[in-house]
């Protein structure tokens, strides 16, 4: 059977075009949510370039809201709050720092301008059709995606920057508003957002607040990820420990108050975990301490939801950008060899458990996500690469 499960691998998924009157229908959805938006206070539009293709079938029926199958370019843009984002976004010397795709109708784009010091960052929220810039702030944006859609967040590393924001485009129109810190606890419901790395926050959308997770385990946690039937995933070790100590791979079905937990004893330090749209499929990596890349300490599987676990062979010397996981055990990261400047190198995560060198990738570095059917990731400093069958081909963007 995992023969037939990498065999996937070569598969050509088939997306077919939309009938005409469904294409009329949703032309007039978007005009109607661009008069919701307008009276939401959203100004006037301006161009900008995006491409819609069909997401597959089998994306379409999952439970959890599937990704974009491919970037939109044609779509009406609206400034934000003011025109200095969208200045900013389209400057000859923004560089693309963040991507991620929500629906099939929405993603955000993180840009920043460091030309001149200090940097300056702005984000782009794109949702059915419409487009919104944000406003400028002096730290970057990140994305967070909470049901089918996807917003952006900008927390300062310290008070003097300024103070925490989350900009949101829903049906309703866009808004901006300023994130507050409120007291500590144990547990997060159904519709709050794990976020951060070293300390874990919860992320209430709803309420616009930001609250520490404090962990039974006394654990630095790293990598929150959601799965299907919200259950969400983490790495973690004990803070100030030496690499002897174990990590875990932790995860949680209601919302913090129980964890179950996976140890890994390699030497190292826990980096990333990813999940598979269906659940199933769970990889996870750590580092090397003290390398000068991040060295990959060891990658491990899992191909029944964390039941049961194994090492992966044959990956890469040092993680770029992944890992991905797809259903059926499998799924691929990028890598890069143990030479001195070697290039990205996607490695395909077999369900026996060794990853293969896979040819044809553009050379991502970082941000890559998808899943099943869909990946994309940087390919440059203004583009993103995107893949609808698993890798076997690519189009570029730039989703300014």
């Amino acid at each position: 059977m995992s023969e037939l499960k990498d065999l996937a691998w070569s598969v050509q998924e088939q997306v077919e075009p939309a009938p005409f009157d469904a294409i009329q229908r949703k032309g007039t959805k978007r005009r109607h949510r661009k008069q919701l938006l307008a009276a939401a206070g959203v100004g006037a539009a301006t161009a900008v370039a995006i491409l819609a293709v069909l997401l597959p079938t089998e994306l379409r029926r999952s439970e959890s809201p599937p990704v974009a199958t491919q970037p939109n370019t044609s779509a009406t843009a609206q400034p934000g709050p003011s025109r200095e984002g969208e200045a900013l976004i389209k400057s000859a010397d923004a560089t693309l720092d963040r991507f991620h795709y929500g629906t099939s109708a929405s993603w955000m784009a993180g840009w920043s301008d460091c030309e001149p010091q200090p940097c300056r960052w702005a984000a782009r929220l794109h949702r059915d059709g419409v487009s919104v810039a944000t406003s400028v702030r002096n730290f970057a944006f990140t994305p967070v995606q909470y049901g089918d859609e996807v917003h952006a967040i900008a927390l300062p590393q310290n008070k003097a920057s300024g103070d925490p924001l989350m900009a949101s485009l829903t049906n309703l129109g866009y808004q901006e508003r300023p994130l507050r810190n409120v007291a500590a606890t144990s547990t997060f419901g159904s519709g709050e957002v794990l976020i951060g790395a070293g300390e874990l926050r919860v992320l209430n959308v709803a309420n616009a607040t930001l609250r520490p997770l404090r962990l039974p385990f006394n654990e630095v946690a790293h990598s929150p990820v959601q799965g299907p039937n919200n259950r969400w995933w983490i790495v973690s070790q004990a803070a100030g420990a030496s690499t002897s100590t174990p990590w875990h791979i932790s995860w949680t079905d209601d919302g913090g108050k129980s964890w179950k937990r996976h140890a890994v004893t390699d030497g190292h330090r826990p980096s990333r975990v990813a999940v598979s749209h269906d659940g199933q499929t769970v990889i996870a990596t750590s580092w090397k301490d003290g390398a000068t890349v991040e060295a990959i300490g060891s990658m491990v599987l899992s191909s029944d939801g964390g039941k049961t676990w194994r090492k992966v062979t044959g990956h890469p010397f040092a993680r770029l950008a992944g890992p991905v996981a797809f259903g059926g055990g499998t799924g691929v990261i990028v890598g890069q060899g143990g030479e001195l400047n070697a290039p990205p190198t996607a490695y395909r995560i077999n369900s026996n458990g060794t990853a293969v060198k896979t040819d044809g990738w553009p050379q991502l570095r970082d941000d890559l996500a998808g899943d099943g059917k869909l990946l994309y990731g940087k390919s440059g400093p203004t583009s993103v690469a995107v893949s609808n069958n698993r890798g076997k081909d690519w189009q570029t963007v730039t989703p300014r």
